[in-house]
């Protein structure tokens, strides 16, 4: 069986501009550009998988773009005459990452088998091992600014949409490709879809964002009004390697990104997308349900592929539970007298709850907003963290893993921190000071804050709040309770693993106001049985 020798690909060398590869070189990291025939059987290395057909390989194919910047792109395509539609993975991932201790070591992490990939594919993205069987080429660009690219990198910027618009018309006329493009994959991968897409380039007939933030600004580095950087110092700091400079269809599914996009039936679901959009193949997707969603249970029953016509799902009734800070209880009818509830900021306990109690089965689909009226004793803002958490009948919080893993290593990693690697609630964040709504784009379900001022508060000052969470799709049997938790903390810790936490600037005390003139309420989205 081949393995890497055959490439002869070259040793790895530290760049001469920002950053070193470290763990994130892969065995085609290497700047070798030249076309070479990877023959059926051949195996990068241990324990990827070998191909089952023959692949070519462009290694290394410049491409300049608009503003006469070189990129350097590999391309993966069938052996043969015949033409192929190409799928584009845009990231500043390195083209060879794929075989990288770094990447092995997420696998390992999370429990997947690196043996169900050929280690070809970037990071995050579609594996040529089994596209190319199926009559695709992949492309795998190093952008602009990484690795042997030219130009400076951007992060998150519409530069990318550019740079990428450039590409897909170059591929489109070569002389292998029938003319469609695509993009596929998750994540960053998903993010430069939208980015690239608004650009609208001719050529490009269909975008696979398996899961990604739309807003940058608004879901990651400034969630909240909260300056939280950690995953962007990291992605910046980790994959812009290179020698110019940097700046400083709708499936919702029930587990992590990565072995959701690995799972097998999952990839041939995705390829019935492409070969109707990219191939004109009849083959009954224009029936497929515009959405699919999840319900979990945290219980080991949960529900996948729900067919709706939208998200929500039009029936989906927005209830309001209001908060009784004498009862600390939450209940559909609002409190006639008013009462309080706090926390002092760095004492224990340094959070106050609420919590119902379902009589019958009740599920929850869509997003949760809560409506504060909130206030500072001792200083001029808060940083507002809050959680809805699912009790069993007994008040014991459930979660449940989002990966195969749930070993020893899993459960450390995740016991503060990692979010996306265990599931353990719906949250939301607000600094207070931030509080100012975008008329334009807060609607009943989702308030969306402008972020264009800064309102302190005053001495005594009571002010409402309205915060949205993250979406949700969960069952409650009956007995089963649902907990609203507010802290000046955040109780998840960071949302992917090894990042640098956000430190809230409170102190003093956080008084809640609930009833009567300042009926603080938890808004949820419930679906009729």
């Amino acid at each position: 069986m081949p393995l890497l020798d055959d490439l002869r690909i070259e040793g790895a060398v530290p760049v001469a501009g920002h950053g070193y590869p470290g763990a994130r070189y892969g065995i085609l990291s290497g700047f070798e550009p030249g076309t070479r025939t990877l023959e059926a059987h051949f195996q990068i290395a241990p324990p990827f998988k070998p191909l089952p057909v023959d692949i070519v390989l462009d290694k290394d194919v410049p491409v300049t773009l608009r503003d006469g910047v070189t990129i350097h792109v590999d391309v993966f395509r069938p052996a043969g005459a015949e033409k192929v539609p190409v799928i584009v993975a845009w990231s500043p991932y390195g083209k060879g990452q794929g075989t990288s201790a770094s990447v092995m070591g997420i696998f390992g992490m999370v429990g997947l088998d690196n043996g169900i990939v050929s280690g070809l594919a970037k990071f995050e993205g579609p594996d040529p091992k089994y596209w190319c069987a199926q009559g695709y080429a992949i492309c795998t660009p190093g952008i602009r600014g990484v690795v042997d690219s030219e130009g400076d990198s951007v992060v998150w910027d519409r530069q990318e949409g550019r740079d990428c618009y450039d590409l897909i018309e170059w591929l489109g006329v070569q002389d292998w490709c029938t003319g469609k493009v695509g993009m596929s994959a998750t994540s960053y991968l998903a993010v430069s879809q939208w980015f690239t897409a608004v650009e609208q380039p001719p050529h490009l007939a269909a975008i696979n964002p398996w899961e990604g933030v739309s807003d940058v600004y608004r879901d990651l580095v400034l969630r909240g009004g909260m300056p939280d950087t950690g995953f962007a110092e990291q992605l910046q700091n980790n994959s812009y390697w290179g020698r110019g400079q940097r700046e400083e269809w709708l499936r919702i599914h029930n587990s992590q990104e990565w072995p959701d996009y690995c799972d097998e039936a999952n990839t041939e679901d995705l390829r019935r997308f492409f070969d109707h959009f990219l191939k004109g193949e009849d083959n009954g997707w224009d029936q497929t349900p515009r959405v699919r969603y999840s319900l979990l249970d945290l219980e080991g029953g949960d529900r996948v592929n729900i067919p709706a016509d939208q998200f929500p799902p039009a029936d989906v009734q927005l209830t309001r539970y209001h908060l009784d800070g004498r009862s600390r209880t939450l209940g559909t009818t609002a409190p006639a007298d008013e009462a309080t509830a706090g926390y002092t900021v760095g004492a224990n306990p340094d959070v106050v709850s609420f919590v119902t109690r379902f009589d019958q089965e009740t599920t929850l689909v869509g997003y949760p907003k809560a409506h504060l009226w909130v206030e500072a004793k001792g200083h001029d803002d808060m940083d507002l963290f809050i959680l809805v958490q699912k009790l069993d009948a007994y008040g014991t919080p459930l979660q449940q893993f989002t990966v195969p893993n749930q070993g020893a290593l899993i459960q450390d990693v995740t016991e503060r921190g990692a979010s996306i690697l265990r599931y353990k609630r719906s949250d939301g964040r607000l600094r207070v000071s931030m509080r100012h709504l975008d008329e334009k784009l807060s609607t009943e379900a989702i308030p969306a804050h402008s972020f264009d001022r800064v309102e302190k508060l005053s001495p005594g000052e009571v002010v409402d709040v309205e915060i949205d969470l993250l979406p949700v799709g969960l069952t409650f049997y009956p007995g089963e309770q649902l907990r609203l938790v507010i802290s000046g903390r955040s109780l998840l810790g960071t949302t992917m693993p090894g990042n640098r936490e956000h430190t809230p600037a409170n102190k003093g005390q956080h008084i809640v106001h609930t009833g009567g003139e300042r009926a603080s309420y938890l808004q949820i989205p419930v679906k009729p049985a």
